[in-house]
């Protein structure tokens, strides 16, 4: 009975540590940023993230596809003509520095297959977000780093063709616009 008890307790540690797949890291004794909850878009990217009010995001649409996805999810999309993408999201982190104010916001994804036109894309990608709301509590301020590792396949093209070198990461600078509360315009 004993042994049943431990191999039940292990599994729900592991399971539980599995489906939650997202960090939230503040300084000791600090609390996320009030006017930081809510939703933020990017309307040029198609960004769009949600915070709770402990930090966690519990979806984010990305700029790239526009494909929504929640933490340690895995999704498949339907896609034009019959195609499919999939994308298995990885752990997600936020991060509030209290001194400078700054939120840093980490999206992992670890596996993803797009399909586009005659071919498709494999490979992962890494997006941090990291600015400072402004003082109104309107915009978010934000360089936008990519660091994406994708493998393009096309007819006839078996190998694929790296899109990026190694390490390769892609900087811009956003701004975020936070969603109205109650149907007011922004």
């Amino acid at each position: 009975m004993l042994r049943l008890s431990i191999i039940v307790l292990f599994c729900t540690v592991i399971s539980g540590c599995a489906s939650h797949s997202m960090n939230v890291i503040l300084p000791e004794g600090a609390v996320f940023p009030e006017q930081m909850v809510g939703t933020w878009s990017n309307i040029d990217t198609g960004w769009e993230i949600t915070f709770e009010n402990d930090g966690e995001i519990p979806s984010a649409v990305l700029a790239l596809g526009r494909f929504e996805i929640e933490p340690g999810q895995t999704k498949t999309y339907e896609m034009k003509k019959g195609k499919s993408s999939r994308l298995e999201a990885g752990e997600w982190t936020v991060q509030y520095d209290s001194d400078s104010e700054e939120v840093t916001v980490e999206i992992v994804i670890e596996d993803l297959h797009v399909e586009i036109g005659g071919g498709y894309l494999e490979g992962h990608l890494t997006e941090i977000l990291a600015g400072v709301v402004s003082e109104d509590g309107q915009r978010w301020n934000v360089d936008w780093i990519t660091m994406p590792q994708y493998v393009a396949y096309t007819t006839g093209n078996e190998e694929g063709m790296p899109l990026q070198e190694p390490g390769e990461t892609q900087v811009k600078q956003l701004v975020f616009k936070k969603a109205a509360d109650d149907g007011e315009d922004q």
